[in-house]
């Protein structure tokens, strides 16, 4: 009898470490995630993930055609509090982001971004390290995740729960240089494709680009090869540049996809005429970049800076403000962050891939 209580105990004891090798493959790299998380600023956290997230299984398996089957998704990799959604249904248009691309004396491209926003409260900077795929920077709104109105990632529990934003990414770059963006293209027209191929919703969309593809021909081959399904209730485009090619501007018009060769973008569409909310706004901001871009053949990162800086939201009665500014070295693999419209130097941040 001892000797079978000592091999059903060291049985149980190898079952215990085995379950907890488990536990720890399944989610320790969620929780080194959450140990990872810093606060930058007033509004903004930093968050480093390394590991396998399951994105390309996801997708293989037909994707997402709504931000509740991307929350269930989410959801299963967390074990978590219930996502409930990723996105608010509606989000007013009173939006001004603006995106640009040239490149510098030294021949390096640039790409820079303004994120304008009316109702923000806090944003996370990820770098991620995917197994499969591409490591890469992407900056996102986190009260876009269903965790409540005054959510933010302090305690642990939040910590863990904010691995989600790694699904939300609204602008980014990766090792090979590549970098995206997402913009209001200003009216509510709802994309919804329907052509037989896997779902991606928008920052499903813009999260496997920057893990799977290294240019802009294989950007917009993943957009062709995936049904749209856009959210918010609101349109919009995706500027896409590589370290090599122009930028070009991905639109969705009545579901089907234009791709535009442009190199800055802001609030309206590119490929077709369309009234849209706050054109007049929009038209200006896109003159002042264009107009920076045809005066100068090359432009410094200090000059990607003074153009956005130009265009900054809180620039213009009625607006809130430009929650962040990036400016990315496309060939450096460098990015340089203003916050919540703090432009002096010592205050911006600077990461490298």
């Amino acid at each position: 009898m001892k000797i079978f209580f000592k091999i059903f105990f060291r049985v149980l004891g190898f079952i215990g470490i085995l379950a907890l090798l488990w536990s720890w493959h399944t989610y320790g790299k969620f929780v080194k995630a959450a140990n990872s998380v810093k606060q930058l600023s007033d509004h903004f956290y930093y968050m480093e993930f390394n590991g396998n997230y399951y994105l390309n299984e996801f997708l293989n398996k037909g994707g997402a055609d709504s931000n509740k089957k991307l929350a269930v998704f989410i959801e299963t990799l967390l074990r978590g509090k219930s996502i409930n959604q990723v996105y608010k249904n509606e989000v007013p248009l009173n939006t001004g982001c603006a995106a640009i691309s040239t490149k510098n004396e030294n021949g390096e491209k640039l790409f820079g971004r303004n994120y304008d926003w009316d109702d923000f409260k806090t944003g996370m900077i990820i770098k991620s390290n995917p197994k499969k795929g591409y490591k890469s920077i992407t900056t996102t709104q986190i009260d876009f995740l269903g965790f409540g109105e005054d959510f933010k990632p302090t305690t642990f529990a939040q910590k863990y729960l904010s691995s989600a934003a790694l699904f939300i990414p609204l602008d980014g770059m990766n090792e090979k240089g590549l970098c995206i963006s997402d913009l209001m293209a200003g009216d509510n027209e709802v994309t919804a494709q329907n052509n037989g191929k896997a779902d991606v919703t928008t920052t499903l969309a813009i999260r496997g680009i920057l893990d799977f593809c290294a240019t802009v021909p294989e950007a917009i081959e993943f957009l062709e090869n995936h049904d749209m399904f856009s959210v918010i209730g609101a349109a919009h485009h995706f500027a896409i540049s590589d370290s090599s090619r122009k930028m070009v501007v991905v639109e969705y018009v009545d579901n089907k996809m234009f791709v535009t060769e442009a190199n800055a973008v802001t609030n309206h569409y590119l490929a077709v005429e369309r009234t849209v909310k706050n054109y007049e706004n929009s038209s200006y901001r896109l003159e002042v970049l264009n107009k920076v871009l045809e005066e100068n053949k090359t432009l410094s990162e200090e000059d990607v800076k003074q153009a956005l800086f130009d265009i900054r939201a809180g620039s213009f009665e009625g607006n809130s403000k430009t929650w962040w500014r990036a400016v990315f070295n496309q060939d450096k693999l460098t990015v340089n962050y203003a916050l919540e419209e703090n432009y002096q130097e010592a205050a911006c941040l600077n990461f490298k891939l």
